[in-house]
């Protein structure tokens, strides 16, 4: 079943992108890429997790604390990841940048258009291309609030660009964001072109979050604007600006636990929320 709804969703927000004018066409053949490989590792898991069931006797902790049944219970092991789909790991190609390929690439799926050098998976050495971002506690910028960080990622057939700046408060960090900022906010920009039409429909557009680990006191108005929209109806947007949870109570710590170093880095993904490119702040405009 898990595997069934993924099927589906993998499907759905491609034909979304698609119907809406957002992705080309050829998005769609990337349905049976990605998906048949599941399917086909999926089959043999089954067959021999229902095997090693069948054929169990009654297990005991001493037989398990001695090393009886460790193929079966490798195989439950697998199953936390195999048939909940969360260890999928897409091959690149259309909708994943591959690693140190020049152009050839079009992750928001504009003819003619590409976005991007290769990915630079080294700036986040634990993050896999091609497979979802694990989530990690984070705090509101603007309450403090805990939040998963996958929990800001809501199924609209909209993408995500996660900016992971470490220290704003250095002159020199806050210089590159506003950089990265200014480029982006540019009309002929990319992600300025898929924005508009973003209050009829989010399919196709781009959020935009930053998350820093400042330790100092850094006002969420002291941000770039590109990460506090205002909307004349509804006010400023106050979801997008993130603190990571070093020195608090909480023990998580998403640069570390991301493996990204005090360069920062920028990592796209998917509606889906699979890994589609990871890149320095120069690598987008």
């Amino acid at each position: 079943m898990n595997v069934s709804i993924q099927d589906s969703y993998n499907l759905g927000w491609k034909l979304a992108l698609v119907l809406k004018g957002r992705a080309i066409p050829r998005v769609l053949q990337t349905y049976q890429k990605e998906r048949l490989p599941v399917a086909e590792r999926l089959i043999p898991f089954d067959r021999r997790m229902c095997q090693g069931v069948r054929s169990m006797p009654e297990i005991t902790t001493l037989d398990i604390s001695e090393g009886k049944f460790k193929d079966l219970i490798s195989a439950l092991a697998e199953e936390n990841s195999s048939a909940s789909g969360l260890g999928v790991t897409y091959a690149t190609g259309l909708l994943v940048t591959a690693a140190g390929t020049q152009a050839a690439h079009r992750t928001l799926c504009l003819e003619n258009q590409d976005i991007s050098p290769g990915s630079k998976p080294y700036l986040a050495q634990h993050v896999i291309l091609g497979r979802r971002l694990p989530s990690e506690i984070v705090l509101s910028q603007s309450n403090s609030r805990p939040w998963h960080l996958q929990e800001q990622f809501p199924s609209t057939g909209q993408w995500h660009l996660v900016v992971f700046r470490g220290n704003i408060a250095s002159e020199a960090q806050m210089a590159r964001v506003e950089h990265l900022s200014t480029k982006l906010s540019q009309p002929s920009s990319l992600i300025s072109r898929l924005n508009r039409g973003a209050q009829e429909s989010l399919v196709g557009t781009v959020g935009i979050y930053l998350v820093h680990n400042t330790s100092e006191s850094v006002e969420w108005i002291e941000t770039p604007a590109i990460f506090r929209p205002f909307n004349p109806v509804t006010g400023y947007d106050y979801t997008k600006v993130f603190v990571d949870c070093q020195g608090s109570n909480l023990s998580s710590n998403a640069h570390r636990r991301y493996g990204i170093g005090p360069e920062g880095c920028m990592i796209l993904l998917r509606p889906d929320q699979h890994v589609a490119f990871i890149g320095d702040l120069e690598d987008m405009g």
